[in-house]
């Protein structure tokens, strides 16, 4: 049950290999809360408990936040990196793509914002950033991201999503795209762009196992 669960969300990132080995590629964070908000003991202790096998972990006592923050980010990059088929690095660096990346989270922001939870930047999950101010500075960001990637030798991070496709796998389509279109018709918000993507996916993962 609820009383039981606790918010979380993270932006490390790993790649399944071929022969089932797993390849780490993003060193990111491990975000821990109670939900809706706040901390306790046992957010506390599983935090220890995970930072003591080497994985960065941070506690957040707005834990929707951080929840809502990656969503946003993950439904402006994962559609893109399906259709692009292009690493993590490579679609932040072209001006185009990060503008369609901008537009994506622009739309997927407006029901966080219509649920009074407020998005922020954390580390590599800049929602705040992507969402809001003119957008030609949302892109700029996006590019000295990919630009960052590439200087530091992240080039290797792709969208588990596109793992997915490359496998021949059934896409996450519902749980992603889907839910964002459910709980917009429930908010009464259009998001145009983010249902032509989810068509788009829907399209392909039909023509897979």
């Amino acid at each position: 049950g609820q009383e039981k669960t606790l918010g979380a969300a993270t932006t490390i990132g790993g790649e399944v290999m071929q022969a089932g080995d797993v390849r780490f590629t993003f060193n990111g964070v491990f975000y821990l809360g109670e939900l809706p908000e706040g901390t306790s003991e046992r957010v506390q202790a599983f935090a220890t408990t995970q930072a003591n096998t080497g994985i960065n972990v941070e506690v957040s006592p707005q834990i929707q936040s951080v929840e809502w923050s990656k969503y946003v980010v993950f439904m402006s990059v994962m559609p893109v990196a399906v259709l692009t088929r292009f690493e993590i690095y490579k679609m932040f660096k072209d001006n185009d793509i990060a503008h369609v990346i901008a537009m994506l989270a622009r739309e997927t922001a407006q029901l966080p914002a219509k649920l009074r939870i407020p998005l922020d930047d954390y580390g590599a999950v800049f929602a705040k950033s992507l969402s809001s101010g003119p957008i030609e500075e949302s892109v700029a960001r996006i590019n000295q991201f990919g630009e960052m990637m590439e200087a530091q030798g992240a080039t290797a991070g792709r969208i588990s999503t596109l793992q997915d496709l490359e496998r021949g796998r059934r896409l996450e389509v519902e749980g992603t795209l889907g839910y964002a279109l459910r709980k917009g018709t429930e908010l009464d918000v259009r998001l145009p762009t983010v249902e032509t993507s989810y068509r788009l996916l829907t399209g392909i993962s039909r023509y897979l196992q």
